[in-house]
């Protein structure tokens, strides 16, 4: 029982530290909602970008590496969900040519939008029960913004104000927002 006891104290908790390092990203960009019913949550979202914050406001660089947001839909029902983000210029000041995409269909092209000021881009996705959609947000060009400062990715631009609206079949609406 000793044995048992002195290996419990040692590598449980080292089990745990090596779990949170390899997983601590993805984890602290889950969130859960309880939307359209008070007793079950029914839509998860993930982002695959460590969020930051500016003057408490939450935001993601989307940089070289891969920028995907991941809804799971956890509902018996198919869901409609219309996403509203703005696109803001990188560290550099502009905002590369970028494509938002969902199953390789593209669904937010940048070469409509004048990428001089900030953007705001909205669309909506159908998602089906129990399904997952994962939306990805990528360059279409050679990524040139770097910074000195260590950091070593190529900033595309700087996403923000991320809501969504979430409608299901009897039309009921709720709305989340960062």
């Amino acid at each position: 029982m000793k044995r048992f006891n002195v290996l419990a104290i040692t590598i449980i908790p080292t089990f745990l530290i090596l779990l949170y390092a390899h997983f601590g990203t993805s984890i602290a960009n889950n969130f859960g909602y309880y939307i359209l019913s008070e007793r079950e949550k029914i839509i998860d979202l993930n982002i695959s970008i460590q969020s930051e914050q500016d003057n408490k406001k939450v935001f993601w660089w989307l940089a070289d590496s891969l920028n995907m947001v991941s809804i799971i839909n956890k509902s018996p029902k198919d869901l409609i969900i219309k996403l509203k983000m703005n696109i803001q210029k990188n560290p550099c000041g502009y905002i590369e040519n970028f494509q938002i995409t969902k199953d390789k269909k593209v669904l937010i092209d940048s070469k409509r939008y004048n990428l001089e000021d900030d953007i705001s881009v909205e669309f909506q996705i159908k998602i089906e029960r129990f399904r997952t959609a994962n939306i990805i947000v990528e360059s279409k060009n050679n990524i040139r913004c770097g910074i000195d400062n260590g950091d070593r990715r190529k900033f595309i631009a700087k996403l923000s104000n991320l809501t969504w609206e979430v409608t299901n079949e009897k039309n009921n609406r709720e709305q989340v927002e960062f």
